[in-house]
This record gives structure tokens, sequence and C-alpha cells, in this order.
């Protein structure tokens, strides 16, 4: 995905929120209370990664035993998944311009296919060993992602709904699973976890269905970068390996409701 999508995202709110305004013949009627509690369901599209293996023994990637290296495979498929999530929040201001906060707790899999990939750069004790292999196969790894984040919203309300953007911190909680195969044979998994901070955009419309009760659909992006792994190696046959991911990055769309009070 392109570095320029949060500017679109950014481009896409700011265009919803002129065109709601232009629009807006009559207000909603602001004794809608200002707290809300969401809950929301929807599909999660992740873009190509890069990941990065580095390790005290080459003979994890079938090269010389005992030498330190590095072995970076670009551009892996991600797997499609679903996600879901909950959250709860406030309005400062409802009109003309709303105003306010949320916090947001995001639950998705991120997932590397299994594949096998020709570009790689392979370095084994500083040299560079990339022509001595036609390609690499990087068996399966699973991501769990936990996102609380916290994140500030402007909207516009109309009679019925209230077009929205916000963007915010995320704090990216990962449980790590690498598949370790030999051959064809699964042999075990690799396990590890790590947190970074990413960030969240996010844009949407809330269609009221009553003073306490409306449902939405939104669209967001999401990015954390350099996720490292480091599992026990009790796990990787004596081994000190790290996998690290250059950049994590989701689209998600989803539906939900939300519960006003």
């Amino acid at each position: 995905m392109s570095r320029s999508t949060p500017k679109v995202l950014l481009a896409a709110v700011s265009t919803l929120l002129l065109c709601a305004a232009s629009a807006r013949a009559e207000i909603r009627d602001t004794s809608v209370p200002n707290n809300f509690v969401n809950m929301y369901l929807g599909f999660n599209k992740l873009s190509n990664t890069d990941v990065k293996t580095t390790g005290n023994d080459a003979s994890w990637i079938g090269q010389t035993a005992g030498k330190s290296f590095s072995l970076e495979m670009r551009n892996l498929q991600m797997k499609n998944t679903v996600w879901g999530g909950m959250g709860i929040g406030h309005w400062i201001k409802q009109a003309p311009i709303s105003i306010g906060f949320s916090g947001t707790m995001d639950f998705f899999p991120a997932v590397v296919k299994e594949q096998t990939t020709k570009d790689f750069t392979s370095i084994v004790n500083g040299v560079n060993t990339s022509g001595s292999f036609s390609s690499y196969t990087k068996y399966q790894t699973d991501l769990f992602q936990i996102v609380p984040a916290f994140n500030l919203l402007v909207g516009v309300p109309l009679k019925f709904a209230r077009i929205y953007g916000g963007i915010g911190p995320g704090l990216f909680m990962s449980m790590y699973s690498l598949t370790i195969k030999s051959g064809n044979t699964v042999t075990g998994y690799a396990t590890a976890f790590d947190t970074k901070v990413g960030y969240n955009a996010f844009f949407g419309g809330d269609f009221f269905i009553s003073q306490h009760w409306s449902a939405f659909v939104e669209g967001k992006y999401s990015e954390v970068d350099g996720l490292a792994f480091t599992p026990a190696t009790s796990q990787t046959g004596g081994r000190q390996i790290t996998e690290t991911f250059k950049s994590l990055v989701t689209q998600r769309v989803a539906v939900g409701a939300s519960y006003h009070f």
C-alpha cells in the first residue's frame, strides 16, 4: 500500500464533511445523549510486507552453521481476514460541528501465507550470499493483534445521521506463531510477543434509528512498524532467531451498532 493512503483517507474525510455541511438543511435533534458504546464486525485487507530474519546460526536458513546471518524476504503476501471490536466514547460538542473522543479495542489476525519468493537478500557473516540460492520459502506466520487505541473525533450532524472521521494512536499488542517444517511435515511452532505504538485513521457514517440506538458503517486504516519477535531458543533448536516485520498495514471495513446514553 502506498504511503499516500493516510492522505487519501484524510481527504475523503474532509470531502465527506464538506458535502455533509453543504447538504445540512435540518440539524439532528441534539437531545441524543453525548455518550456511546459501539460493537462492530467487518472485513480486513492486509498489504504485503517485508520480513527480516536475523540470528546467530545460519543453518536456520540452510547455510553455514555457527555463523551470524540475516535474510530479508520482501513483498510477502498476507491473508485477508475478518476483524471486530468495541469502543466507548463521548461527544463534547454535538452541533453544528461534532467534536469528541473515543477509546476502542480491535481484534484481528494477520497471517503471512506460506509462499516461495525470489525477492530476497541473504547475508552470512557480512557476506552477501543471495546468489547461491534461487528462492526461499517462508512458512506460514500468524500474528494475532489486540489493539487498544485512543481517537479524536470530528463530525457533522445531519437530521438522521452523523458523518464523522477520526485519528489516534494505538498500542499494537501482537502474538506471533511461526510454523516450523521439515520438508512437508510440520514439526512445531515458534511463538513470541511484541508491542509497538502505531496509529489508526478512519471515517464513517452513523445512522440514527432512535434516540438511543444507531447503526454505522466505517472504513479504517492502521499501520504499525518494526514489530520484532524472538522465540525462546528451546523452540528453535538452540538458535537465537529474531523476525522483524518492516510494517503491518491494514485497511478495514466494518458495520456496527451504537447505544447512546
